[in-house]
Formats: structure tokens, C-alpha cells, sequence
């Protein structure tokens, strides 16, 4: 990216007006994760075309990236207003909404997503998250298949799944050794450390 960062460099040089260099360079520097810069440069891309809905998608995943979370999910809705039909605008929500605790706005915005686009699996994938997150096993479990069934190549996915399956027949076969030896289980079955997935623009 060191290479495609100096020939963008060059080109906003050689006219600085031209909103898709400053955008491109901010794709580079948010891969290489250097994300001050990347935001210093679709700002630049949206003080010259405002409208440009992908910079806005990746300020807010940049933004989150920081911590910045209100600001992140301003971006987000900044695009939505201009592509209110985006999925991946829904998706990139849910996961500030994950980010900041408010697990009903995230599932809501995880469904929203799936409304627009039902083959999203990333979404299917985030939702499932979120309802492990908080036990809802049976549905986390149902939302990854889903998942699955769009993307089978996932192994991602594959290995949450399989792995909120075994915690369950583990706490299933701990439970039926506590009614025998006549012992009380409390707690349920989650997982609350997986981490959501944004989607960039194109």
C-alpha cells in the first residue's frame, strides 16, 4: 500500500480537487490500519463530493475503529440518508450498537440488514453474535446455519457454531450430572467476546 499511497499523493499534487484520489488514499491508509490518516483523507473526499456514500461508510468504520462511536454511527447515518436502502449501512450500525452495549438496537439493525438483503451472511453471522451474547443459544445456533448455508466456506462461522454447540451439550451433560447428585445450576450458555463484523464501501 506504501506504493499506491505515493502515486495517490502524487495525484492530489497534480490536482487536488479530484475527490477519488483523497478517497483512494484513504482505502490505503485504512488497510494498513494507520487510521488517523485514513480519516484526515475522506474527510478531505467529502469536503469535495458530500455525497460520496462509501467515504461516509468508512469514516464510520474508521471512527469505530478509534472509539469514536457517536461520531461512527453520525457517519452511518449520514449514508443512510443518501442509500437508505444499504445493508451493509444497517450492519456497520449494529456493530457500534454492540460496540456501546444497546444489544436490542443491534439485533434491530442486524434484522434490518437481513430485510434488505437476505443473502447478507455477514449480518446473519453478527446477529448470531448477538444472540449468544446474551444466551438466546437456540437462535444464535439458528442465525449461524444461516449464515453457513449463504457462505459454507466460512470456517469462521463454522467454528462459532460448533463451538457454541459443544458449550451446550457440556452444560446439558453438567446438568444431568447435578440432578443426580442433587446440585442447583445457575447461569446460561453464551459467548460475549466475538467480535462483529463491518462491511467497507466499494
Amino acid at each position: 500500500y506504501t506504493k499506491a499511497i505515493a502515486s495517490f499523493d502524487l495525484a492530489i499534487e497534480l490536482e487536488p480537487g479530484f475527490s477519488l484520489s483523497w478517497y483512494n488514499r484513504g482505502v490505503a491508509f485504512q488497510e494498513m490500519r494507520r487510521y488517523d490518516e485514513a480519516l484526515e483523507s475522506y474527510d478531505q473526499a467529502l469536503a469535495l463530493d458530500p455525497f460520496n456514500t462509501n467515504a461516509l461508510i468508512n469514516r464510520g468504520i474508521v471512527l469505530r475503529a478509534l472509539g469514536r462511536y457517536d461520531e461512527a454511527m453520525e457517519s452511518y447515518q449520514l449514508a443512510l440518508e443518501m442509500s437508505p436502502h444499504s445493508a451493509e449501512i444497517w450492519n456497520n450500525m449494529g456493530v457500534v450498537y454492540s460496540d456501546l452495549g444497546f444489544v436490542e438496537e443491534e439485533i434491530a439493525a442486524y434484522e434490518m440488514a437481513i430485510s434488505l438483503d437476505p443473502m447478507f451472511a455477514a449480518a446473519w453471522d453478527n446477529k448470531g453474535m448477538a444472540f449468544a451474547s446474551q444466551g438466546r443459544n437456540d437462535e444464535a445456533i439458528a442465525a449461524f446455519d444461516r449464515a453457513l448455508a449463504i457462505d459454507p466456506d466460512d470456517e469462521v462461522v463454522r467454528w462459532r457454531r460448533d463451538t457454541l454447540k459443544q458449550q451446550l451439550a457440556l452444560r446439558e451433560m453438567v446438568v444431568r450430572w447435578a440432578v443426580i447428585a442433587g446440585v442447583v445450576v445457575v447461569g446460561y450458555v453464551g459467548v460475549r467476546v466475538w467480535k462483529r463484523r463491518s462491511n467497507p464501501g466499494s
